[in-house]
Order: C-alpha cells, then sequence, then structure tokens
C-alpha cells in the first residue's frame, strides 16, 4: 500500500493541472482507495491538511457507494468546505 500511496502522492504533486489532478483522482488514487480502503484514506487525509492539490484531486475519486470507504470518503470531503477548490484557480491569486 505505502507504494501505491506514494506513487499517488508523487503524481498529484507533479500535476500542473486541473486536468492532470482529474487523471490522477480517477486513476491511481482511485485504485489506491479501492484496494486499501480506510488506510489509503487515513493517509490522504494526513496529506489533505498541507495541500490544495491533494484535496482537489480527493474529490475526484469514485467509489461505489457499497464500499466500506464510502463514508469515510464523503466525510472528509465534506470536511475541505470551501477548501477543495481548484489548486491552480487564478482568481485566487489577484
Amino acid at each position: 500500500m505505502q507504494t501505491g500511496v506514494a506513487v499517488a502522492i508523487l503524481l498529484i504533486e507533479m500535476s500542473k493541472s486541473d486536468e492532470e489532478l482529474a487523471y490522477v483522482a480517477a486513476g491511481p488514487l482511485e485504485d489506491v482507495v479501492r484496494l486499501h480502503g480506510l488506510d489509503a484514506l487515513h493517509i490522504f487525509r494526513e496529506k489533505s491538511t498541507n495541500s490544495a492539490k491533494v484535496r482537489f484531486a480527493v474529490t475526484g475519486i469514485w467509489i461505489p457507494d457499497s464500499h466500506v470507504a464510502y463514508s469515510e470518503l464523503q466525510r472528509l470531503i465534506n470536511s475541505f468546505g470551501d477548501q477543495s477548490s481548484s489548486p491552480f484557480d487564478t482568481q485566487k491569486l489577484h
């Protein structure tokens, strides 16, 4: 699990656009959460405290509501509030 999470975090941090983050969220990030559930979400929760990119990417994860981690994923996304907007939003920079 640690390797999958580390690769996902690296891909998130290397992303240079919302589109790239969306691909990472729908691919490697989602795969890690599907395979490792709550353990992976715990790590992404920790990383999200200091990374707007991680917060934004986590909002792009889709898992079925029957998945063991679904409720925790929804809680995590809800905890971001308005802090899950695009880290590339140029409106915020002005």
